[in-house]
This record gives structure tokens, sequence and C-alpha cells, in this order.
């Protein structure tokens, strides 16, 4: 099988001019190269340049994806939109670092799993993660915490890292927007372990905000400050970092104090597994009841749900063939339990002889069924 690497780098606060997209060519010549973006895929050999460098000399996101299993995803911020110490606390090496340089602030994302795992299409994935580094901007942490739980693996042999505690549980987290959910997913976070961790917190994610909240604030900078920003903004061009750095002194000031870390409840990297584990003991135990229900029914239909299979055959179509071997398999299923396999697998020869001119349905009687 040939290789997959996919690049995709966006410039989001400043376009590229002509002398950046001519230095990015002579990296590439088959890239699709844009003022505001640069994307290539590479089947054979490898990409010359090197994603870091381009992050801090010209873009602001990056998406790769191999299908060896590396997924890296990357955001620059202006500098001072994220507090580095704070930030800190979710830090794991390798998984979800931190770099200055240049005056910007870069998050790398990393998730790597040996065989490729799951596959999937990078073009899929800057559309459905760029809006991650605007949660970032405005100082949420809910990203961090994302990243700091999908570098957490079980280990039994390291008492220590059993007992390292979580960092500070941001709120939001029970109810996900899109692009954490593709964060998540993109990070391979355990689903059952994002539930898990989500029990501890509290509230919803913090708002933005208003426009007449923002009206008072400035109203109270000093004017010598303002003029500042007013020449910052119109003579330097500092837009996008004015603002970040505006809204991250305006929550500093003005936004609501976060609970104390003190008085949150932390939890050990053992207990946070332990409640995984809880969450897919209930989760099998709601399903095992579902599935006893639904065979409860089943039995109350008698020899209806028989007549139901031979309808869904004479269909004579796949999407017939499959409703009647589903309804077939939870047959078999309900005969286990009510220890009537053997008369199961007579009516189910029969039925086999009846339709055995049916190739298409056969085949897909032996792929899913087997002997039953």
């Amino acid at each position: 099988m040939s290789e997959y690497q996919y690049y995709e780098f966006r410039a989001l606060d400043r376009p590229l001019d002509r002398a950046a997209m001519d230095e990015l060519r002579k990296l590439s010549t088959r890239a699709e190269i844009t003022p505001t973006s640069f994307t290539n895929t590479y089947n054979y050999g490898d990409f010359r340049g090197k994603p870091a460098e381009l992050m801090d000399r010209y873009f602001d996101a990056f998406v790769y994806v191999a299908n060896w299993g590396t997924r890296w995803l990357s955001c620059r911020l202006p500098e001072g939109a994220l507090d580095l110490e704070t930030a800190g606390a979710y830090e794991v090496e390798d998984v979800l670092e931190f770099r200055a340089t240049n005056g910007r602030v870069v998050v790398d994302f990393h998730s790597d799993e040996e065989g490729g795992g799951d596959w999937i299409d990078g073009e899929e994935q800057m559309p459905a993660l760029l809006p991650v580094r605007d949660l970032l901007l405005r100082g949420d942490l809910r990203p961090l915490y994302l990243g700091w739980l999908s570098g957490q693996f079980e280990n039994d042999e390291d008492e220590e890292y059993k007992e390292r505690v979580e960092p500070p549980v941001p709120p939001g987290l029970k109810a996900l927007p899109p692009e954490l959910e593709a964060l998540a997913e993109f990070l391979r976070v355990d689903p059952l372990m994002l539930k898990a961790a989500a029990e501890a917190s509290e509230g919803e994610a913090p708002a933005g905000p208003s426009r007449a909240e923002i009206v008072r604030w400035v109203s109270k900078l000093p004017g010598d400050e303002k003029g500042d920003y007013l020449t910052r903004l119109l003579a330097d061009g500092e837009d996008v970092s004015l603002r970040a750095e505006l809204m991250a002194r305006y929550r500093r000031e003005r936004a609501p104090k976060p609970r104390k870390t003190e008085d949150q409840p932390r939890r050990t990297v053992a207990e946070l597994f332990a409640a995984r584990d809880a969450q897919e003991k209930k989760r099998e135990t709601a399903g095992a009841k579902r599935r006893e229900a639904r065979l409860d029914a089943l039995e109350q239909r008698g020899e209806n749900a028989w007549a139901e299979v031979t309808a869904h055959i004479m269909t004579r179509n796949a999407a017939g063939y499959d409703e009647a071997i589903d309804l077939l398999a939870d047959l078999r299923d309900l005969a286990k339990r009510s220890g009537a396999s053997e008369e199961f697998r007579r009516r189910l020869t029969e039925l086999r002889k009846a339709h055995r001119g049916k190739s298409a349905f056969t085949t897909r009687l032996d792929e899913k069924l087997g002997g039953a």
C-alpha cells in the first residue's frame, strides 16, 4: 500500500505576499498555494519543508495526517491570547506542547497510533478543526483539557504515573460544540473517558462579552491607552494581535473569576480510568437490558416474526436481505435464551432450501450467521 501524507496550512491573520508564496513554491512544485493556504498530498516521497518553521514564519493553523497513525494540529495565536502559566498545567510531552516564537504562541496537538488505526481523510480535518483556534483565542481551556486527556494511558506498572493529578477541569465539557467533538475524535480521546472526565465539569463554557459590556469597559480605559491602541491598529496593522491582547486584558479585569483550583475536585489518573471503567460497565448493563427487552418483544410476535423474515427476503433487494438477516440474528439469540437452538437451526435450514436460488441472500446469510 502506498503512503498517504496530507499537509494543509492556513494563513488567517495576514495573507501571504508574493515573496512568501515564491518561497513556499521552492518547497513543492505540486502544492496548491494561495494567499491564505498551502495544501499538498504525498503518496510517495516527502515534504521538504519543516512545518514548525512554516508556522513560525507564515501560517496560523496546520493539519497533518499520515496513514501510519500520525495526526497533528497546530494553532498559532497572538502573544497574550494564551496564558502560558495556566496552559502549562495541561502540557503533555509529545502530545500537547506550547512554544513562544516571534511574538506568537504555537499550540501543538499530536496523536500517534501504531499501525495507523482508523483511516481519516485529511481534506476533511481543517474545516472541522479550524474553529478550535477561535476557542483558544477566547480563552476557552476545553481544547487544552482534551489534549491532556488524549495523552493519558493505562500503565499498571507505573504507580507514580497513576497518582498524577489532572489539571483544572474547565466548564462546558458535558456539552461540546462540533469543533471540540471533532478535536476529541482527531486526538482519539476515548468517549467513555471523556464522559467520565466531564462529570467534574460544572456549568457552561463562558460566553464572550456582549457589545454593551465591551463599551462600558472601553469607556473606562485611560485616554492615553486608547490612543496607543488606535495607533497600533491604524499605523501598525495589529488588528488580530491587538484584539487578542485586549480580550485577554478584558478577561483579566472584568470576566467572572473561575473557581479556585484548590476548590475543584481533582482526580488522579488512576481515578479517571476507574471512572471510565464504571461508565463502560454502566453502558454494557444498559445495552444488555435493551437487548433483553428487544428479545421479549420479539418473543411476543411468535410466528409473525418468521413471516416477516420471508417478506423481507421476497423484496429481492439488498436492503430487504439485510433486514431479514438482522431479524434472523435476533431469532437465533432468542432461541439460545429459551433453549430452542436446535429448532432454530432446523427452520434456518428449511429457509436456505426454500431460497437457495437467491445467491445474493444466501451469501449474505453465510457471511453474517454462518452455521448459526
